[in-house]
């Protein structure tokens, strides 16, 4: 690229600015995952989700409707099934069945359609720097809203996801506010898939949390270092892409997977006080 890198950091402001809003959106939900110990539903939503934007893409249609309509029928199908044996089919087998089915009919689907760079590019790069003011704004205005509601409710569901036995005891709904978790997950991936790619949404919500159990010691503070780390590593991954020619997405991934091992190193030797034995985390979650 030409110019300086002042330069193209100016000229890609918006690029900086969704990768900043999705770094603090993805790095905040993945709590919740790693909180219910359901690491692999955080790359299995991106690949359905991809899927989605692949189907509406090779039908002419919005790509954001086809990924809602696909990742909502996931999030339906895991509904149902809860989290119990039915019929012999576990939910984290439905999962992984959702995974490597919607990985290999994307992949079919690209070579069938003539689509392939797009796709591959759309599941493995993202196209953040191509990310418009409308981008942001979706971001901003669904995606914040969402994760605000999900922090407001935060206790519940921590208490939800680490003995939800208890929660039961309490009076709590599990699965309503289960649910309700998946799809406001399912929201924050959709938003930010196109801008990120599916393997960087997957690395927004796996590192930056793991990074945070490593130096926060509250519930609280597990959330505020999750958040600031998405959003230093996405966009320092988006300013090292422009710095050196990358690919922004897996340079995001890299850049976030950096300030994790820095924080996994230089943190608490132990985990939390909630997630030790006997303080409810030694459990896994349903």
């Amino acid at each position: 690229m030409n110019g300086t890198w002042v330069e193209l950091l100016a000229f890609f402001h918006d690029a900086l600015l969704v990768a900043m809003v999705a770094g603090f959106l993805l790095g905040a939900l993945g709590v919740f995952l790693h909180l219910r110990r359901s690491l692999f539903l955080g790359a299995a939503l991106p690949q359905v989700a991809g899927l989605g934007f692949i189907l509406a893409m090779a039908a002419h249609l919005p790509p954001w409707l086809g990924a809602l309509g696909v990742v909502f029928g996931f999030v339906g199908l895991l509904a149902w099934q809860g989290a119990e044996e039915a019929g012999g089919c576990t939910a984290e087998a439905v999962i992984g069945l959702s995974f490597v089915t919607a990985m290999a009919v994307s992949v079919l689907v690209t070579a069938l359609t003539g689509t392939e760079t797009h796709g591959l590019e759309l599941l493995l790069k993202g196209s953040v720097l191509t990310s418009t003011c409308q981008d942001l704004h979706r971001l901003v205005g669904i995606g914040l809203p969402w994760l605000l509601v999900l922090f407001l409710l935060r206790r519940r569901l921590v208490l939800i996801s680490l003995d939800p036995e208890m929660a039961r005891t309490l009076g709590i709904p599990v699965r309503p506010y289960e649910v309700g978790l998946f799809f406001g997950a399912s929201v924050a991936i959709v938003l930010t898939l196109q801008a990120a790619g599916a393997m960087a949404c997957f690395g927004l919500l796996l590192l930056p949390g793991l990074g945070a159990l490593a130096v926060a010691g509250t519930i609280r503070g597990v959330f505020a270092w999750a958040a600031a780390l998405g959003t230093i590593g996405a966009v320092g991954g988006v300013g090292i892409a422009l710095a050196w020619d990358l690919p922004a997405g897996p340079t995001m991934v890299v850049t976030s997977l950096g300030l994790t091992l820095i924080c996994r190193w230089a943190g608490r030797r132990q985990p939390p006080l909630f997630l030790r034995p006997g303080n409810g985390g030694s459990r896994p979650a349903a």
